[in-house]
């Protein structure tokens, strides 16, 4: 078995030519897994050789538009180009109603014209769960993925973590620390987490309480005992301009943890199996 990791949006809520949004894929051997859909991530996924009608499930971590506002586009694009079945939707309370609302409804005109012309409506829907409980989220072909609900914003927010073809990948969306998040991280070969600022940075805005600083995140990749890092959601490097931020920030994380830290970039892809310690 062939699994990968890639990074297909590295950055967060304000558009940058270098990052599009919040968007990564697990791949064992041909089968495509998406975590998050940011803005311009059905592109970077296209630009990173993974076609959106292939996509055979998504994991959505929070309903904050910077993680889902290219949804819509991945269902019709996808539809579009040939998907046969519907596609499977995997997110926290109020998925459903944002499926819905964000495609066939907000699209209703553009639906119809197709369907009037003998398009399948078959790929144009979403088979939707939403996750209430910890636990077993999903299981496919040799894979299974679980969720934990964590504290992001004081709204529904999950965490992933994927296991399969000799690897563990734990992935987090927007989040701050805690002791659950440590026990459901334990032992993962990769975590790709949030860094969206240093204290100082987000100490300046009323929004800084719900991401992880870089000292966090290598508390709890080095409590975990995880294998690898990847830092992702530059928000600090949006807003202050600053391009080094993120390199920074990975050395900051590297002071505290002994395992690899890679700043992530769009279209950085690990071969997870072949890291794997098992």
């Amino acid at each position: 078995m062939t699994l990968k990791f890639s990074l297909i949006g590295s950055g967060a809520v304000r558009p940058n030519p270098g990052r599009a949004g919040p968007a990564q894929v697990v791949r064992l051997d041909d089968e495509l897994l998406l975590f998050d859909c940011g803005p311009s991530s059905v592109r970077a996924l296209a630009a990173a050789g993974f076609p959106p009608q292939d996509v055979a499930a998504l994991f959505i971590t929070h309903l904050h538009f910077d993680h889902v506002a290219d949804f819509p586009y991945l269902v019709l694009v996808g539809w579009n180009n040939g998907r046969s079945g519907a596609l499977d939707v995997v997110g926290p309370p109020g998925t459903a109603e944002f499926a819905a609302d964000s495609v066939t409804r907000a699209f209703k005109i553009d639906i119809d014209t197709r369907l009037s012309h003998g398009k399948d409506p078959a790929g144009m829907r979403t088979a939707v769960s939403e996750i209430r409980e910890p636990g077993q989220a999903a299981v496919g072909r040799g894979w299974t993925v679980a969720a934990i609900g964590h504290e992001h914003a004081g709204m529904a927010n999950l965490a992933y973590l994927f296991e399969g073809g000799g690897g563990k990948i734990a992935i987090i969306g927007d989040a701050v620390p805690s002791e659950d998040l440590v026990a459901f991280c334990a032992g993962a070969d990769l975590l790709a987490c949030e860094c969206s600022g240093t204290r100082d940075f987000l100490d300046r805005f009323p929004w800084g309480a719900w991401h992880m600083t870089p000292r966090e995140v290598a508390a709890l990749a080095r409590r975990a005992g995880v294998g690898r890092v990847v830092l992702k959601h530059f928000v600090m490097e949006d807003i202050d301009g600053d391009r080094e931020a993120a390199e920074r920030m990975a050395r900051e994380v590297r002071s505290g943890f002994d395992g690899e830290v890679i700043a992530g970039y769009d279209g950085l892809a690990i071969d997870v199996a072949a890291s794997s310690r098992a």
